[in-house]
C-alpha cells in the first residue's frame, strides 16, 4: 500500500512540476514576443495545461469582447492560470474542467470550475494567497473574485467591468 501511496505522490509532484514549467515557458515566450497575456492567450494555456496535466479542459467564450482597463487581461489571464494551478494541486484523478468567458457590454465573467477528481477532494486550496491577493486587485478594479466548492470541485469566478470611455476635455 505504501508502495501505490509513494507512486501517487510521485505522479502528482510530476504533475506540479510540468505546470510550473509550462508557466515559466509561456511566461518567456511572451516576453521575447513582447506580448502581454490577456484573454487572446487563454486558449494556448488551456490547450498546454490539459496536455501537462492530462486531463480534458474545455474552453467556451460566450458574446464579443469588450474593451478592459489597463492590464485587466492580464489580470483576467492570471487568475485562470492560478486556478488551473490550483486544479493541479487538489483534483486529482478524473477531474474535468471548464474555463467559460462570458463577456458583455458591461465588462466579462471568467469562471474555472473543476468536477469529479479523486485528489483532496473538498478541501480549500492550501494557502490560496494566489487568489486573495487577486480578489484584492479585482477590488481595485470594480470587480470581484470569489472561490467556493462547486458541486463535488471548485469554482473560481473573476468578474471585470468594461473599461470607462475616456472623457472628452471641454472646449
Amino acid at each position: 500500500a505504501a508502495g501505490g501511496q509513494l507512486v501517487g505522490q510521485i505522479t502528482h509532484a510530476h504533475k506540479l512540476t510540468c505546470v510550473g514549467v509550462l508557466n515559466a515557458r509561456r511566461a518567456l515566450a511572451m516576453l521575447r514576443d513582447d506580448e502581454l497575456a490577456g484573454p487572446a492567450s487563454l486558449p494556448g494555456l488551456v490547450s498546454d495545461t490539459a496536455a501537462a496535466l492530462g486531463i480534458p479542459i474545455t474552453l467556451e467564450v460566450d458574446g464579443a469582447p469588450c474593451v478592459l482597463e489597463a492590464d485587466g487581461g492580464l489580470m483576467l489571464y492570471r487568475v485562470v492560470q492560478e486556478a488551473l494551478a490550483n486544479v493541479a494541486k487538489h483534483a486529482g484523478r478524473g477531474a474535468r474542467v471548464t474555463v467559460r468567458l462570458a463577456w458583455a457590454d458591461a465588462g466579462v465573467e471568467v469562471s474555472v470550475v473543476d468536477s469529479g477528481g479523486d485528489g483532496a477532494g473538498p478541501a480549500l486550496p492550501s494557502g490560496g494567497f494566489g487568489l486573495t491577493s487577486m480578489a484584492e486587485r479585482a477590488a481595485l478594479k470594480g470587480g470581484r473574485l470569489r472561490a467556493e466548492h462547486s458541486g463535488d470541485g471548485f469554482a473560481v469566478r473573476l468578474w471585470l467591468p468594461a473599461a470607462r470611455p475616456a472623457v472628452e476635455p471641454a472646449p
